[in-house]
């Protein structure tokens, strides 16, 4: 009893405790996850009798974060993509004691999407498939990334049409109603992808009709008496 009431004092007046946190033989700190501009980190806990109280997380010689000694973990935000990072954990126990530093450098993966060239263009041409509606064939400029492009999307209406390899950079889009805009979206491996993106409107092969009609230049004819629509208007000739 009375080396214990001399071990509370000692711990509790003069910090003498078993001395500093002590990371297990081989411990190291790991990535949870990396991204182009956030690093997880995580590690395991140390030993120490008196128990740890906190751990503070540095960046080359930055504090990021001191955080409670319970949590293990902790995400590195705001980074630039493609540089590499040192980080250093040590662990603070209740008796004001730290631990030697785990180290570890990391590398963040790639934050910058595919860019576009100036003059860059989508190209197509149309072939008509009769019942079956119209190919449509878009050829497009080649987009440029600071690693490397890996494929492409052809978006409409904000809805993925197709996605291609980089080597092509060609898609025959058949379907009974091709109209619309349309655009290329470049991507790399790291998962980024363009907002932008040459683009092109594409008109069916079927005549002048549907095209004045989507545009709203052509009225439906009218049943009876009433105002001519535009395909009665004299001087405008619309072949049926």
């Amino acid at each position: 009893m009375r080396e214990m009431i001399i071990l509370a004092l000692c711990v509790g007046l003069f910090g003498c405790g078993d001395g500093p946190p002590k990371w297990p033989a081989e411990t190291r700190m790991t990535t949870k996850s990396v991204s182009g501009t956030a690093v997880t980190l995580e590690w395991p806990a140390p030993q120490d009798a008196d128990g740890i109280k906190a751990y503070a997380v540095r960046q080359n010689d930055t504090l990021l974060a001191q955080i409670e000694g319970n949590v293990m973990t902790y995400t590195a935000e705001n980074l630039e993509g493609m540089t590499e990072y040192k980080f250093a954990v040590v662990a603070l126990d209740n008796t004001g004691k730290w631990s030697e530093p785990l180290l570890l450098s990391v590398k963040t993966g790639d934050s910058e999407a595919p860019k576009w060239p100036e003059g860059a263009e989508l190209t197509t041409a149309l072939e008509s498939k009769g019942p079956l509606g119209t190919a449509v064939t878009f050829t497009w400029s080649e987009a440029k990334d600071n690693v490397a492009v890996t494929g492409y999307r052809v978006v409409s209406d904000g809805e993925i049409v197709a996605e291609v390899g980089v080597d092509g950079r060609e898609l025959v889009h058949q379907s009974v109603d091709v109209d619309g805009s349309y655009q290329v979206h470049a991507c790399d491996e790291a998962g980024n992808c363009s907002d932008d993106g040459p683009t092109a409107r594409v008109w069916a092969n079927n005549g002048l009709r549907p095209m004045l009609r989507s545009q709203g230049l052509l009225q439906q004819p009218s049943q009876g008496l009433g105002a001519p629509s535009l395909m009665q208007a004299p001087g405008l000739k619309v072949t049926p």
